[in-house]
Formats: C-alpha cells, sequence, structure tokens
C-alpha cells in the first residue's frame, strides 16, 4: 500500500517538473524571438527602396466604350493645380532619375483631350491645353527614365494571375505595345510588382468581365485586326476598384452590345425572292466591315422538301467590302420555302446570326406544262381547221353565185 501511494507521489512530482520545463523554454523562446533583429522578404526591401524614385501615373476610366467621356474630372485634373499638374511640378522639383510606372489608357485618353472631344451628354469641346501642355511636360520629364507599362485601365493584378494568369500576361504584352505607340518612344520589358492580397470584387465585373473576354478572344481568332485589339485591352478597365459602380455597369452593358454589333460585321444582306422556273439562282450579298479579310464556309438548309439547295464553295471577302455572288436552287413544287444560311470559319467558328430568305414558289410542273401545251396546239389547230373550213365554205358560196348569173 505504502509502495503504491510513493509511486503516485513519483509521478506526480515528474509530472511537476516536465510543466515546468516546458514553461520554462516557452518564455525563453519568446525572449529570443523578441530580441532577434526581423528579416525582410526582397520583395519587401526592393519595394520600398524603389518607391523613392517611383512615379505611377493612374486614373479610373473617364470614356464610354464609343469614346465619350463622362464628364470633365480628367480635364480638371490636368489644369494648372490639378492633380495629374501638381505631380509633374513636384518632378521637375526634385530632378534624377526616375522610373514611371504608367497606365496607356490614362495616356491615350489624355491624348484625346488633346485632340478634341465629346462628352456623353453631346457636348463637343475644342482641343484641350491643358492636355497638350501636359503631354508636353511629361515628355520632357521621361527623358532618360525607364518606362514601366501598367495594363490598361489598371485592373487589379493580383486578380487577374489568379484567375486569368495566361490573359493577364497577353494583356500586358498589349498594353507595352499600345504605351509605346503613344509614347513613341521604348518601353521597360521590367513588369510591377504583383501585391499577393486579391481583392473582392463584386460577382456582377468579374462574371462579365470573364464573359466578354471569352467573346474577344473567341473574334481574336478570326478578326485580328486593331477594333478587336482596342475591345481587349478595354475589357480589363471594368475591374478598376476605384471605377464608379454605377458608371462600370453601365459601361459594361455597352461593352456588351457593342461586342454583339461587332460579331454581326460579317453578314449576308437580307431579301425575299420569287422563283418562277424549275432551276435558278439567287443573288446574295456578302458583306464584311472587318478591317481583314475573311474566309468564310457556307452551311445551307431547305425549311421543307419543295426546294433542294445547291452548294458554295468557301470564297474570302476582303476587308470593308460586298461581295455578290449567287445560290443554286432546285424548284419541285409551287408554294413557299425558305433557305437557312449559317455562316462560319474554316475552324468551325459561327459567324453573327442565321439568316433566313423566304422564297415564293410558282413554279409551274412539267406535267402540267405539258398538258397546258398540249392544249394550247389543239386549241390553235382547231382555230386553223375552223378558219379553212369558213374560206372552204365562203369559195362555195361564191362559186353558186357566179353560176346561177
Amino acid at each position: 500500500m505504502w509502495r503504491v501511494k510513493d509511486m503516485k507521489f513519483q509521478s506526480l512530482h515528474l509530472n511537476y517538473r516536465l510543466l515546468n520545463l516546458i514553461f520554462i523554454s516557452l518564455i525563453f523562446s519568446i525572449i529570443v524571438s523578441a530580441l532577434l533583429p526581423v528579416t525582410k522578404s526582397h520583395s519587401t526591401e526592393s519595394k520600398s527602396i524603389e518607391s523613392k524614385n517611383e512615379i505611377t501615373l493612374v486614373d479610373v476610366r473617364n470614356r464610354d466604350i464609343k469614346g465619350n467621356f463622362y464628364n470633365l474630372n480628367l480635364e480638371n485634373s490636368l489644369a494648372e493645380n490639378g492633380q495629374l499638374w501638381n505631380l509633374l511640378e513636384e518632378q521637375k522639383s526634385k530632378g534624377g532619375k526616375l522610373t514611371w510606372f504608367i497606365d496607356p489608357m490614362l495616356i491615350e485618353e489624355i491624348q484625346d483631350l488633346g485632340d478634341g472631344f465629346i462628352t456623353v451628354g453631346g457636348e463637343s469641346f475644342p482641343p484641350s491645353i491643358n492636355a497638350q501642355n501636359w503631354l508636353s511636360a511629361l515628355a520632357e520629364l521621361l527623358v532618360g527614365d525607364e518606362v514601366i507599362s501598367l495594363n490598361y485601365g489598371n485592373p487589379p493584378i493580383s486578380w487577374l494571375d489568379n484567375s486569368a494568369p495566361t490573359e493577364r500576361r497577353i494583356h500586358l504584352n498589349l498594353s507595352k505595345q499600345r504605351l509605346s505607340e503613344l509614347l513613341s518612344r521604348e518601353i521597360s520589358n521590367r513588369e510591377p510588382i504583383i501585391s499577393s492580397d486579391i481583392p473582392r470584387l463584386s460577382s456582377f465585373l468579374t462574371e462579365n468581365y470573364s464573359d466578354l473576354r471569352r467573346e474577344i478572344r473567341s473574334l481574336n481568332k478570326y478578326a485580328k485586326n486593331s477594333i478587336t485589339r482596342d475591345y481587349r485591352l478595354a475589357v480589363g478597365s471594368i475591374l478598376n476598384q476605384n471605377f464608379d459602380p454605377d458608371l462600370a455597369k453601365s459601361f459594361v452593358r455597352d461593352f456588351q452590345v457593342a461586342i454583339e454589333r461587332y460579331k454581326r460585321s460579317v453578314r449576308i444582306g437580307e431579301g425575299k425572292f420569287t422563283l418562277t422556273s424549275e432551276r435558278e439562282k439567287i443573288p446574295l450579298t456578302l458583306i464584311n466591315d472587318f478591317t481583314n479579310d475573311i474566309t468564310v464556309v457556307f452551311q445551307t438548309f431547305p425549311s421543307n422538301s419543295k426546294i433542294v439547295v445547291g452548294k458554295i464553295d468557301r470564297v474570302t471577302i476582303p476587308a470593308d467590302s460586298k461581295l455578290f455572288l449567287t445560290l443554286p436552287i432546285q424548284v419541285l413544287t409551287s408554294g413557299s420555302s425558305e433557305v437557312l444560311i449559317t455562316l462560319r470559319t474554316t475552324s468551325g467558328i459561327k459567324l453573327g446570326d442565321e439568316v433566313r430568305l423566304p422564297l415564293t414558289l410558282t413554279v409551274i410542273s412539267p406535267l402540267t406544262t405539258w398538258i397546258t401545251t398540249g392544249s394550247g396546239i389543239i386549241l390553235i389547230f382547231a382555230a386553223v381547221i375552223q378558219s379553212l373550213r369558213r374560206i372552204k365554205k365562203s369559195r362555195k358560196k361564191s362559186i353558186s353565185g357566179d353560176d346561177r348569173e
């Protein structure tokens, strides 16, 4: 019995010593960690060092999808004592080499102001002197400095890198090209540092961004031109966190309408046709409003069994032009029908909407034609016989009259 008590006492004593040892170790580790210097990551150090000589030029989107300005905010910011004007004035006084992070959309919008602009209300303004002066001042400051392009419209890069990394890189390359064109100078290949913080964006913007991005990528497969590139650049601007929510929603809706209209740049001119013979060729007009040539493949179907539709070989429509061709039709019976036509690219992508061409069929069948023709011949033959009989009868009367005399 005493041995059991001794064993219990020894066990409790050991547990108590173990707890004391753990507690002392914990306190010691806290003290040591507090005394040791904190080591920063390389990205944090480089950012803090470079920020002293870095200038960022960005703004929210100021134009709708048509290029009309929502308001005069940007114009006012470029005026003397405006935010963007003061930013350049500060750099003039500092001097030294700088690194500029520039959103090409901002430069593009300022150049638009400098050329004269229109507001969404329809009011026209002459070329902005403020914009012209600001651009001249910027050009002087950039001489000898490094210029790095931001993504057009300044969308959150961390979100793009997480949700659409491939598109983010393509978008940045296009942004570099645009900025180089706007500033007429080389742009650094160095990229801005991507933050690890991924912002929360509204589902309306992110879902519509994804839908529009897919539409534009599909368009880019056959409509590789400057307009498609403009749309691909502009779509990122809807994700800018400082873009007014109401304006952003309005911009998205206008963007969707513009894309749908743009997709119909290749189309068939509509019309109604009346076919009066068994075999005819109806005229078609192909329209290509894209600024690039495009090759189309026809898919044609009759709406019923009254006609047989012939085939059309694939054709190439030159940029900004119309092409005229004919579609062979064989009529089997009178009545009405339709030809359904779908245009596709050589890779199978549908172009525009399906076209329905109404047909009125007034063709007489071969049997009816034979009967009608035979009846006509018989009538003519009967008329000739009747005429001969009348002539013969009149001659007889004439001879009999002469005999009486």
